[in-house]
C-alpha cells in the first residue's frame, strides 16, 4: 500500500464520483443545499474558534491578574474590610485565580478544536447561564447592590444571558451522540 496516489488513481476516483453525482440529476440541488450548509457550518465553527480563543485570552489575563495581584483587586472594591476578613477573601481571590486560569486552559484547547471538546463548551453555556440566575438572585435576595451599583449587576446577568445564547446558537450540531468507535468506523 503506497501512501502517495497518482494522478490516474485521482482522475479515476475523481471521475466516479462525477459519475455517481451525474446519475442522481434530481439530488443535485440537494447536493448544492449540502455543500451551501456545509459552508455556513464552518463559518460557524470559525466564529466559535475564534470567539473561544478571545474568552480564554481574558479569562487568562483575569485568572493571572487575581493570583498575582489580588491585593489590588480587593482594593477596587467599595467595602473596607478588616484585615482577618482581608486574608480570607485574598485567599478566595487566589483560589478564583487559579480556577479561572484552569478554564482558560480547557477554552483554549476547545478554540483549537471545537468539535472534539464539545463538552467544553457545554460547560461554559452552562456556567454563564448558572453565573447569570446567581447573579440576580443576589441582587434580590441577598442585597449585594450595597457591594456594587444593581445596573451593573444587572447589565453583567444580561450579558452573560447574551454570551450563552450566541454559545448556543454556534454549537456544533449533531456531534452529542457520536462515540469514538462511530467516528473511526469500527
Amino acid at each position: 500500500m503506497a501512501l502517495v496516489e497518482t494522478w490516474s488513481e485521482t482522475t479515476d476516483r475523481t471521475e466516479r464520483g462525477s459519475q455517481v453525482t451525474g446519475l442522481v440529476s434530481q439530488s443535485g440541488l440537494r447536493q448544492d443545499r449540502m455543500v451551501e450548509g456545509e459552508s455556513n457550518e464552518r463559518t460557524s465553527v470559525l466564529g466559535l474558534r475564534i470567539l473561544l480563543q478571545f474568552l480564554a485570552s481574558i479569562e487568562a489575563i483575569a485568572g493571572i491578574t487575581l493570583i498575582f495581584a489580588s491585593k489590588w483587586v480587593l482594593s477596587l472594591t467599595a467595602v473596607d474590610l478588616s484585615p482577618p476578613d482581608t486574608y480570607g477573601m485574598l485567599l478566595l481571590l487566589k483560589a478564583g485565580g487559579i480556577i479561572g486560569t484552569a478554564f482558560a486552559y480547557l477554552l483554549f484547547r476547545a478554540g483549537s478544536d471545537p468539535v472534539r471538546y464539545i463538552a467544553v463548551i457545554d460547560a461554559l453555556i452552562f456556567m454563564l447561564s448558572t453565573a447569570a440566575i446567581l447573579n440576580l438572585y443576589a441582587l434580590l435576595k441577598l442585597h449585594i447592590g450595597l457591594f456594587s451599583p444593581p445596573p451593573f449587576i444587572i447589565t453583567r446577568a444580561l450579558f452573560q444571558c447574551f454570551l450563552a445564547a450566541v454559545f448556543v446558537a454556534l454549537r456544533p450540531r449533531g456531534v452529542a451522540g457520536t462515540t469514538i468507535s462511530q467516528e473511526h468506523g469500527k
